[in-house]
């Protein structure tokens, strides 16, 4: 429970609590509690509850052990642990209210009972669910469109709901929220009506008026965040339709103009027909957000690996090529600066930044050579010459003036079945392992130029996962530290 400490600020009474499937002991004044997002909090306190009714523990204060869960002060909204009924009195964590459950909702509704705006809204439920024809009268004995049943299990466990009727032959139970209430409470209604497979609406009188209230969170969070709510402008549209409608709200994911996730609510009027009901927990919803989310994630995955596949598919038809025909030589074999500035810079600029490479295009042509890298290693892909060269001359020559490219040349020449030209020739493989002595002992111009492995693992996908692997290979690194560790015969 929240008080005030002696400097006149809020302080949790529950200290330190103990996550008891995990023996972890935390303290409750650390902030973990507070930055906790709503939905997740809202889901703790179901576990504590469900926990509890099942004789276990999901949460217990670490002074006594008895059984504790997540709460929100009423008034300064601090998160903290409160236990549950029956806590020893010696526990020097301990809070005692006072009241029990049934004191402290006769003082919440100041001895009124439900008050004026349950009345109304649950004669307006009977009324609509009486005159609309998709509704029909549920199995009970004496039933009276106009008063309260019972349902009773075989147990005898039995609830009596605001309204129930069946809808289109379903029974359905529809619960008024308007004050407080605990989730023990709730947690029981939603559990029985789902043992007697019973569908349950939680109806919310003005929602955007309430839905901070843990109470509300308790209820729409567990129902992928979705709220039947009634106003008057719904209460209107009912009545003069013939046909129960809601305004139904939910929680939609959206990106900020920074590209931050976030949620904001949204909302519609709805007709009974519309919504969806959960076949596990009988709830109704009008649009699931998560699944919402994880679509549209999926979507803008598959679609920047579209523009990432684009992208490279620019960049290979300019590179991939012979060196006879590229596109930005004059027929003079002058040099068109047009052209190129058309078609090569844009393409690697943009596939470069799709893909996370910092290194820009002067820097990649002008210090690691990428304008002859890049063409010599579509020729190495495509098993022919280029410039002149034949397809091991084009190795060769990779491998000793661009070393750095040693593990994209073995990677490319492996992936797309041009081993002979690398393994099968005693200079190729000779420099390949001289290239692999230089990587490890860090000479430059040996190492692999990482910012650009994305690049060349995005215009070579079947051998991207080589070329994104440490360099040398482990099997290869364990030999050159043998050999360089090993002492000098000569010695």
């Amino acid at each position: 429970m929240a008080k005030r400490s002696p400097s006149g600020g809020p302080t949790r009474l529950i200290r330190e609590i103990l996550h008891v499937p995990t023996g972890e002991r935390r303290r409750t004044d650390d902030g973990w509690l507070d930055a906790m997002p709503d939905d997740e909090f809202v889901r703790a306190r179901r576990r504590a509850t469900t926990a509890r009714n099942s004789g276990a523990s999901e949460w217990a204060c670490a002074a006594c052990g008895h059984p504790a869960y997540p709460s929100r002060h009423h008034l300064t909204g601090l998160r903290h642990f409160r236990h549950f009924a029956g806590a020893p009195a010696d526990c020097p964590w301990h809070q005692d209210d006072g009241f029990d459950l049934a004191e402290l909702d006769t003082l919440r509704f100041g001895g009124k009972g439900e008050g004026a705006r349950h009345r109304e809204v649950k004669r307006f439920l009977m009324h609509m669910t009486s005159v609309d024809p998709r509704f029909s009268p549920p199995n009970v004995a004496n039933y009276d469109p106009y008063k309260e049943h019972w349902v009773t299990a075989a147990n005898g466990d039995r609830r009596r709901p605001d309204v129930y009727r069946h809808l289109h032959g379903n029974p359905i139970a529809f619960e008024i929220q308007l004050a407080r209430t605990y989730l023990n409470a709730i947690q029981g209604r939603e559990t029985f009506y789902q043992e007697q497979g019973i569908r349950l609406a939680w109806v919310f009188w003005e929602f955007e008026k309430v839905r901070d209230h843990l109470s509300a969170q308790d209820i729409y969070h567990f129902n992928r965040s979705n709220a039947l709510s009634l106003d008057q402008e719904a209460v209107e549209q009912s009545l003069s339709t013939g046909r129960l409608q809601f305004r139904v709200w939910w929680w939609e994911h959206v990106l900020d103009s920074w590209g931050k996730p976030g949620r904001v609510w949204r909302e519609r009027f709805v007709d009974v027909d519309e919504l969806l009901w959960d076949p596990e927990s009988g709830l109704p919803y009008l649009v699931d957000p998560e699944a919402m989310r994880v679509a549209a994630e999926e979507e803008r995955k598959a679609t920047k690996a579209r523009r990432v596949a684009a992208l490279a598919d620019g960049v290979a038809a300019i590179w991939a090529v012979e060196a006879d025909r590229h596109p930005w030589r004059l027929s003079d074999r002058g040099f068109d600066r047009e052209t190129y500035e058309r078609f090569t810079e844009p393409p690697w600029r943009t596939l470069a930044r799709a893909v996370g490479c910092t290194v820009s295009w002067d820097e990649a042509s002008e210090e690691y050579g990428c304008s002859s890298v890049l063409p010599l290693l579509h020729a190495i892909r495509d098993g022919r010459g280029y410039g002149g060269m034949n397809l091991a001359a084009v190795v060769m020559n990779l491998l000793e003036h661009r070393r750095w490219a040693t593990h994209a040349v073995v990677a490319v020449a492996r992936a797309y079945g041009r081993r002979d030209v690398l393994e099968e020739r005693l200079k190729a493989a000779t420099k390949v392992r001289r290239n692999m002595r230089e990587a490890f002992q860090g000479v430059p111009g040996s190492t692999p130029v990482r910012q650009m492995d994305e690049v060349l693992a995005t215009l070579f996908p079947e051998a991207a996962e080589a070329i994104r692997q440490p360099w040398p290979p482990q099997v290869a690194l364990e030999h050159v530290r043998a050999q360089a560790e090993a002492p000098d015969p000569e010695r």
